[in-house]
């Protein structure tokens, strides 16, 4: 009778053990962010105002709605962060994100000594013109994230050579200096908070980079 107590008990402990491995490369937990300094974005027009921000943006854009960089900006205030953030929205006339504002973007962070960027965005089209600004620039560090979909042909500016990209699927074609997460869910545990995509990934690689 014993025995059967023991076995049934390590059973049970077994099936926990394997509960606790399945949820722990589930989910990304993440707590209250330490760091601090100036980071910097380059996404879509911010459809509010925030305190924290300082906001460069070219081209004027009327009725925006809730856009990606508006996820990423309520990602950093619900992660505590409370560093400096430089915003580029890199849109034209028509509101659409282009490489031409992107490299604008670029260089008003290099100017304003930036030198942890975020571009989490995702296309196809490979730029020749952001690629050798990114090379001739390896004081800004970018940071990307792939697509959360497989990058099937091609993945910009996360697959650019010198970016530091951020994911999760285990098909995608990872370089050196890439960081590959067991998932894209993250929690936020001392606000229980949740989030999905790896564009979050990105801002935790670039907050957890020991140069800031």
């Amino acid at each position: 009778m014993q025995k059967k107590k023991i076995l049934i008990f390590s059973g049970s402990a077994l099936i926990l053990i394997l509960l606790i491995i399945i949820i722990v490369h589930s989910f990304v937990f993440v707590h209250k962010c330490s760091y601090f300094g100036k980071i910097g974005i380059i996404d879509d027009c911010l459809s509010n105002e925030h305190s924290n921000i300082i906001y460069y943006q070219t081209n004027k854009i009327e009725n925006i709605k809730k856009s990606h960089g508006d996820l990423l900006i309520d990602f950093l205030e619900k992660y505590n962060f409370e560093g400096n953030i430089y915003y580029v929205a890199a849109v034209d006339s028509s509101g659409k994100i282009t490489s031409e504002q992107i490299l604008n973007g670029l260089e008003w962070m290099y100017k304003n000594e930036i030198t942890k960027v975020n571009i989490s965005l995702s296309s196809a089209f490979y730029n020749k013109q952001i690629d050798e600004w990114i090379q001739t620039h390896p004081d800004v560090q970018i940071y990307s994230s792939y697509n959360n979909d497989i990058n099937s042909v091609a993945d910009y500016p996360a697959m650019y050579e010198n970016v530091i990209a951020s994911g999760s699927d285990s098909r995608i074609k990872y370089k050196n200096n890439d960081s590959k997460y067991s998932s894209n869910k993250v929690i936020i545990l001392y606000k229980n908070y949740y989030y999905v995509g790896n564009s979050y990934l990105s801002l935790l690689t670039m907050l957890k980079s020991n140069e800031i």
